[in-house]
C-alpha cells in the first residue's frame, strides 16, 4: 500500500532514529519505513513497498539493464543453469581441494615413531633401518675402502625365464647385495660360475654345513635366495638359503660370477627389479 509523505517531526525508534511509518487499516502505524521507497506516482511520490513488481530503483540505468540481462539469461537458459548447478553440485560434494590434500595425507602418512605400513613414512623408515643394517655389518661407507656396482638396473621382468648377469669380485674381501624388488612376484637368485666355452649358464655346486651337495641355481629342488615382492633395499645375507643350512654361498666366489635371477612362481605385470654389489676393496 502506498501513501503519502508524511509532515515532519517523523517518529523515533528507541535509538531516536527518525523513520516513516505505515498506516494501517485503523490508521495506525506499524511497519517501518526500511521496507519503503519513494515512489513518482503522477504529480507526487507516495511511499511505496519494495516487491518484485516495484524493486528498489537505481539511479544508474545501465547497471539496471546489465542486472535485468543477466537475470533474463538465468532465467531462459536452460543450459546455462545447468552448468551452474553442475559446479555448485562439484564444490559440495567433491572439492578438489580437500580431494587432493587427503590423497596426499594418504601418501605421506603420519609423523610418528612407528608409521602406518605401506605409507611414504614407513617406507623411508625401512630404507633407514637397511642403512643401519649395512653400516652394523662392517661395510663402512669410508674414502675408497667401499665400492658399490650396478649389477641389474631396474629390469621389468615380465616371464619366468633366467636372466644372467656378469660381475666381478676378485678385487674385494668381502661382498653382499642390495636388491629392490618391486615387482609383483617373488624373485628367486643365486650366483654361478662363468661358462667356459659355452653359451649357456652353468650350474654351481655348493657344499653345505651338513656335508651335503646342493645345486646353486633359481629353479626347481635347488638352493637359492627368495625375494619377497615389495622389498625395499633388501639385503641378500639377510635370505638364507631355502631348505638348507649354508646361509651366504656366494661369498665364498670373490672372483669373476653371474649373478642369476629368475621368477618361478609366475610372470610379473607390473614393477622392476634392481641389484647392487656392495665390495670391500682389499
Amino acid at each position: 500500500m502506498a501513501f503519502e509523505l508524511p509532515f515532519p517531526p517523523f517518529p523515533h525508534d528507541s535509538r531516536d532514529v527518525p523513520f516513516i511509518a505505515t498506516p494501517d487499516d485503523n490508521n495506525g502505524y506499524a511497519v517501518p519505513s526500511s521496507q519503503y521507497f519513494k515512489k513518482l506516482v503522477g504529480e507526487k511520490y507516495l511511499w511505496t513497498p519494495v516487491s518484485s513488481t516495484d524493486p528498489l530503483p537505481s539511479s544508474d540505468a545501465a547497471a539496471q539493464a546489465k542486472l535485468a540481462d543477466i537475470l533474463t539469461k538465468l532465467s531462459a537458459d536452460p543450459a546455462t543453469q545447468t552448468t551452474l548447478a553442475q559446479i555448485l553440485a562439484k564444490i559440495i560434494d567433491a572439492p578438489a581441494t580437500e580431494a587432493k590434500q587427503t590423497a596426499l595425507n594418504a601418501l605421506v602418512g603420519e609423523v610418528q615413531a612407528a608409521p602406518t605400513p605401506n605409507t611414504l613414512l614407513a617406507r623411508l623408515k625401512n630404507l633407514e633401518t637397511k642403512v643401519d643394517a649395512i653400516i652394523a655389518d662392517g661395510l663402512k661407507l669410508s674414502g675408497r675402502n667401499v665400492e658399490v656396482t650396478t649389477i641389474i638396473n631396474a629390469l621389468a621382468i615380465t616371464d619366468t625365464t633366467n636372466k644372467v648377469y656378469n660381475y666381478d669380485a676378485s678385487k674385494y674381501k668381502d661382498i653382499d647385495f642390495i636388491i629392490v624388488n618391486t615387482l609383483d612376484q617373488p624373485v628367486q637368485v643365486a650366483v654361478i660360475l662363468p661358462a667356459i666355452g659355452f653359451a649357456a649358464p652353468t650350474i654351481t655346486l655348493i657344499k653345505t654345513s651338513d656335508g651335503s651337495i646342493a645345486e646353486y641355481y633359481p629353479g626347481g629342488i635347488t638352493a637359492k635366495h627368495i625375494v619377497p615382492v615389495n622389498s625395499r633395499a633388501l639385503l641378500l645375507s639377510n635370505l638364507p638359503l631355502t631348505g638348507y643350512s649354508k646361509t651366504l654361498p656366494y661369498k665364498d666366489f670373490l672372483q669373476p660370477m653371474r649373478f642369476i635371477v629368475r621368477c618361478n612362481d609366475g610372470a610379473p605385470t607390473e614393477g622392476a627389479l634392481s641389484v647392487y654389489m656392495i665390495g670391500v676393496i682389499n
